[in-house]
């Protein structure tokens, strides 16, 4: 059974300092890239782009690298239960 912590025990000190510490580095390193992002941006707008279009891009490439991701682990599912059944996939 795991203990859990509630309200009236004790938590490890250095276990709680730990995941605070870890969690900080990554908002900080959040902030940075948060910050590096807008320079790009301003960037792109001076060369005569625009910024909003740039991110739409960007979240449109990244949405696309997720579901070909979850294709691509759907199609070896596929493959692993027709090769069970003893199936022929086509080619």
């Amino acid at each position: 059974m795991t203990d859990t912590i509630g309200h009236n025990s004790q938590p490890n000190a250095r276990e709680l300092a730990s995941y605070v510490d870890r969690v900080m580095t990554f908002e900080v390193e959040k902030r940075s890239n948060a910050e590096a992002i807008k320079e790009i941006l301003i960037e792109a707008k001076d060369a005569g782009f625009d910024a909003y279009a740039i991110r739409t891009c960007v979240k449109i490439k990244l949405r696309d690298a997720k579901q070909t991701k979850a294709a691509k682990e759907r199609a070896a599912i596929v493959e692993v239960y027709a090769t069970a059944l003893q199936l022929d996939l086509p080619l």
